[in-house]
């Protein structure tokens, strides 16, 4: 399950990595287009941990996420994967966003771990 949460993210992360003019304009610039933009960008995250959650589920043989995971717990991997992209995208004219996914790894084996 980690590996599959850890690739749709790494799809995110070298997605963004491909153009990272686009990259920094949906990621950074997003917030000064106003409400309606950072509604749109919300509802977007929200689909993509929607997306992950069943894609968990469908994985999982008895059909049930890592004790019983709310979706909000999705959301916040995305989220996480979000602020980490956009710090980056901040800090350096040409970061690696695909690095991320190794310090991702840590916390998501022990968020998927189970019991």
């Amino acid at each position: 399950r980690v590996t599959l949460v850890v690739n749709l993210i790494g799809a995110y992360l070298d997605t963004l990595q491909k153009d990272l003019v686009v990259a920094k304009a949906y990621q950074v610039e997003i917030d000064a287009m106003g409400i309606k933009a950072r509604e749109q960008r919300r509802l977007s995250l929200s689909l993509f941990a929607k997306y992950i959650e069943n894609a968990v589920l469908q994985s999982a043989p008895d059909k049930a996420t890592p004790r019983h995971l709310n979706w909000t717990a999705y959301l916040g991997v995305v989220y996480a994967a979000r602020q980490l992209a956009s710090d980056a995208l901040e800090e350096k004219v040409k970061p690696d966003l695909g690095a991320l996914k190794k310090l991702m790894v840590v916390w998501l084996n022990d968020l998927f771990r189970l019991d």
